[in-house]
């Protein structure tokens, strides 16, 4: 069956509308679990702080995550507290003084922030808050204050007055609401106390005693203007109330036969975790949707319970599962719908471009891809190695590349859209580029994360309709979007990310708080807490790891840096830079080397457009303080010239003393930077090795950066033997296994020591696929993955770089061979 353009955009304009009618069901969670290194897969609370970061309550620990990896935290039975009258599931509050309580069944656990640890006395803790009775239960208000239950009543160490409570009945949540102080019960009544005075201003209840016994197990209470929501649980029913605090009025709001768990308020919605599912309730409208089953990315359904749902500060949605870990779904819909040809639109819309051919033979004496000139009449020509963009046939070509935001080098199709800005298919995924008049405002790019099919594009094969709607042409599927629907990934909408710190190096070693390093603290607190960075004269060489905390689209971080007291000029970072300081997921590696003593103040910001940057930059100040003997200067010039008077009969032994001590020191100097390579590639090792910019452009970046050969065949014959001595050798020990006399080693190991031991570890993965193909019979993907590379297309390329032919070909050519 054929379709004209007019039944095409007709059809496509039922979808836009279905699809915006159908927003919530569009939703495409991504599973985060173990796997990622949460520490268990029963999610019980799931909460965004206020900077943005993901704090994941599981069973006994705590994670928090920064968009790449979690931090987890554990608790141990001693350090609860026992909180005899509450009787609920896990509850997690905020206070005001840094710390996170964790409620769970008959006990709290309390987390310091400044440290990230489990306090392991919440008794002396509480002491120190100013409440010296025992506590039968605890809350924190929506201010950050926090109350305790004693037998004396309830106790406000701000104020420090105790509070009256209803006798008899179980006290489950509290709030204060301007000069109230309200209480809510576990049959549904609410008493309001006047703050100052603490009499009763009014007392109220939802249901008269029936509905009180079925809903009296357990509550969850959020506050919105001046209504409070508030889900009861009985033993296997739950209720949705409302209550207005000013009108002193409660509404029944949804009754389910099976329990609400958590209940979360976006976009004047309440979105509420149940036991099958999620629901979504609108305020304005008192509409109640059940959506009992999740699609997830990879196309399956699931249906499972939902013990919490959050937001996060870029509106994704976040629910935490009793068994199947956390499932997060982006903040909007993707633009892109990827037609299989089982669908009629697909077969439609290829038809359309079946006429789309070119036969290009004048691009540089040989065949591009495609061509296409725009409404600017300039001339794109999409070749296998980039974009040429020729604005005078006779002027040389602007060429556009994966050092410049495209994520694939060879092009496939071009198109305008109506708003003048460029569509561009690749082999791996599709790339706009904004124009601002005749000036490339911005170049972005999407990928199989983005619902754009991980496949080759075909030649040629894309057209603009009528409409606006882009229709592009890829091998198993047709992929059409609307340029107007890009709105939050192409710089219409502003979203603000909060750039953390999240790992510091000094001198190569890993930091951690409170550890001494050379005699010295470098920080006293947890790194997302940090602000102030101490280094010693000789811990001068500092890398510093922040996130974006972009969990919409990591790859679309861009980050603005200065560093006042090196360099008071703004600089610029992305993935699509070439610098390589912005890697795949997101993450900002920051290297400071070589720091003279002073002051350096690091100011970032991040953003997802390279011209967007919303608030004040955060600051972090790194101090490198001055060498003991500048303070101590005077004295020490008396010491030596007392020192001299009296030694002048020994200076030949002393000059052999100072030599005898330079070689040993230089010695255990080559020793400890050694240590620390053969670390650091250990570290290399144990990840995954991904294409950067070393690959795309060899030598020409890296010019006295790369290892030397001889360095590489060296090292792969010393590791196994420092590794299996543990770095204890020395120098001559190191002579004899690698055959090199000790000045050539100690020569060829000082030029390349500093250097990135990812060439080595490149080497050491080569030597070991090269083994397994010799010796065994798996496949070129399992041994692609077995020895950490990404792709097997990645590690076919670096084999035969290497050895000059294919696995197949070295298989058959060695097989057999040790």
């Amino acid at each position: 069956m054929k379709y004209n353009l007019k039944t095409i955009n007709l059809l496509y304009l039922l979808f836009l509308f279905s699809t915006v009618a159908l927003a919530e069901e569009d939703r495409k969670f991504y599973v985060i679990n173990a796997a990622n290194n949460l520490a268990d897969n029963s999610a019980q609370i799931v909460t965004c702080t206020k900077t943005g970061r993901m704090i994941i309550s599981t069973i006994g620990n705590l994670n928090f995550y920064d968009g790449t990896s979690f931090t987890n935290i554990d608790t141990r039975q001693e350090y609860q507290y026992q909180l005899p009258l509450y009787y609920g599931n896990y509850h997690l509050y905020f206070d005001r003084f840094h710390h996170i309580w964790l409620k769970n069944t008959h006990s709290v656990t309390c987390v310091n922030l400044l440290y990230e640890t489990f306090v392991k006395d919440p008794a002396e803790e509480i002491k120190k808050m100013g409440c010296k009775d025992h506590v039968q239960d605890l809350f924190v208000d929506s201010i950050g204050h926090v109350w305790f239950l004693t037998d004396k009543g309830l106790f406000n160490p701000e104020r420090e007055l105790y509070y009256q409570v209803l006798k008899d009945l179980n006290l489950q949540d509290l709030d204060v609401f301007e000069d109230l102080l309200l209480t809510f019960y576990d049959n549904g009544e609410e008493l309001a106390l006047n703050l100052e005075t603490g009499q009763i201003v009014h007392r109220t209840k939802p249901y008269e005693w029936d509905d009180a016994q079925r809903y009296i197990k357990s509550s969850i209470m959020l506050r919105y203007n001046d209504s409070y929501y508030i889900v009861r649980n009985g033993e296997t029913e739950s209720v949705l109330l409302q209550f207005d605090v000013k009108k002193q009025q409660w509404n029944i709001l949804m009754r389910l036969s099976y329990h609400m768990n958590n209940i979360a308020l976006h976009e004047d919605k309440l979105y509420i975790a149940s036991e099958w599912g999620y629901w979504v309730y609108a305020i304005a409208t008192g509409e109640q949707i059940h959506y009992p089953e999740l699609h997830l990315a990879n196309g399956k359904t699931l249906s499972t319970d939902c013990n919490t749902l959050t937001f996060d500060r870029q509106g994704g949605m976040w629910i935490g599962t009793e068994k199947r870990g956390v499932l997060y779904a982006r903040p909007k819909a993707s633009p892109f719908h990827a037609l299989t040809w089982d669908n009629p639109k697909a077969i439609a819309y290829a038809e359309m471009m079946a006429p789309l051919q070119q036969n290009i033979t004048e691009f540089n004496g040989k065949q591009a891809n495609c061509m296409f000139v725009d409404s600017r009449n300039w001339s794109w020509f999409g070749t296998t190695t980039g974009l040429y963009l020729y604005k005078d046939p006779q002027a040389n070509p602007i060429i556009f590349n994966t050092k410049n935001g495209l994520l694939n080098n060879v092009i496939h199709s071009i198109i305008e859209d109506k708003n003048h800005d460029l569509w561009i298919s690749t082999s791996c995924g599709i790339t706009c580029m904004l124009f601002e008049g005749e000036k490339i405002k911005f170049i972005n790019s999407f990928n199989q994360l983005d619902n754009v099919p991980n496949e080759s594009f075909v030649n040629c094969k894309a057209m603009c309709l009528d409409d606006g709607t882009i229709v592009m042409q890829a091998i198993d599927h047709v992929v059409s979007f609307h340029p107007d629907q890009f709105g939050s990934v192409n710089g219409k909408d502003s979203i603000k990310l909060f750039p953390k710190l999240i790992r510091i190096l000094v001198n190569g070693n890993f930091v951690e708080p409170g550890e001494e390093n050379d005699g010295n603290v470098i920080i006293d607190r947890a790194i997302t807490r940090v602000r102030d960075i101490s280094l010693n004269s000789n811990q001068n060489s500092v890398s510093l790891t922040f996130s974006g905390l972009n969990y919409f689209r990591p790859l679309q971080t861009y980050y603005r840096v200065r560093i006042k007291g090196l360099d008071d000029e703004w600089k610029l970072y992305s993935y699509f830079d070439g610098s390589g300081l912005v890697d795949g997921k997101g993450m900002l590696h920051l290297p400071l080397v070589n720091l003279n003593p002073g002051d350096y103040e690091i100011e970032v910001q991040a953003s997802m457009y390279p011209d967007v940057w919303l608030g004040t930059p955060f600051s972090w100040v790194v101090h490198v303080n001055q060498p003991w003997w500048r303070a101590t200067g005077v004295y020490i010039i008396i010491v030596v010239l007392i020192l001299s008077l009296l030694l002048v009969n020994f200076i030949i032994y002393s000059r052999n003393m100072r030599m005898r001590t330079k070689r040993n020191a230089e010695e255990g100097d080559i020793m400890k930077k050694l240590n620390s390579f053969v670390d650091r590639c250990n570290a290399i090792n144990a990840e995954e090795l991904t294409q950067n910019a070393d690959d795309l452009y060899g030598d020409r970046l890296n010019t006295g950066t790369s290892l030397s050969s001889d360095f590489v065949e060296l090292m792969l014959r010393l590791m196994p033997y420092i590794q299996a001595n543990n770095g204890q050798v020395s120098l001559h020990q190191l002579s004899k296994v690698g055959k090199f006399d000790i000045v050539p080693l100690y020569e060829i190991l000082s030029a390349n020591l500093y250097k990135s031991p990812r060439g080595l570890s490149r080497m050491y993965r080569l030597r070991r696929a090269a083994k397994l193909l010799r010796t065994t019979q798996k496949s070129v993907e399992e041994i692609a993955t077995e020895c950490g590379f990404y792709t097997p297309n990645y590690f076919m390329g670096n084999f035969f770089h290497e050895y000059k032919l294919t696995p197949r070909e070295y298989r058959e050519e060695h097989s057999g061979e040790a």
